[in-house]
């Protein structure tokens, strides 16, 4: 090895101000990390029907079509209806869309294409 890739692999640590402030400081790819690995870490400790955990797995839904190497046709419906009930349940727990949740209602249509 060149390198010691345990210590060069590990996220970076959340505050406790970052908790309290609901806002994590991490790059795009430590996101993206989180977002495919949290419910291995905590998922067995989350009560079944907890609205902010149905919130995550939305998105882990639409994370999971979009980053997919293949995507089949009807994947590109289920996307559409994933984005509009993530938003649905955003909207009603944190209120307005930030412009980049908007953007994600138009991915199914560019995947059409």
């Amino acid at each position: 090895r060149f390198f010691n890739f345990l210590d060069k692999n590990k996220p970076p640590q959340i505050s406790k101000s970052q908790i309290l402030n609901k806002h994590i400081l991490v790059s795009a790819s430590e996101m993206s990390a989180l977002v495919k690995f949290l419910s291995l870490i905590v998922g067995d400790c989350i009560p079944i029907g907890n609205d902010m955990w149905e919130i995550y797995l939305s998105l882990c839904e639409i994370t999971n079509i979009i980053t997919s190497k293949v995507i089949a046709p009807e994947f590109v419906d289920l996307l559409r209806t994933a984005v509009s009930e993530h938003h649905l349940l955003y909207i009603q727990f944190f209120g307005n869309l930030k412009p980049k949740h908007h953007f994600l209602t138009h991915y199914a249509n560019l995947l059409n294409k």
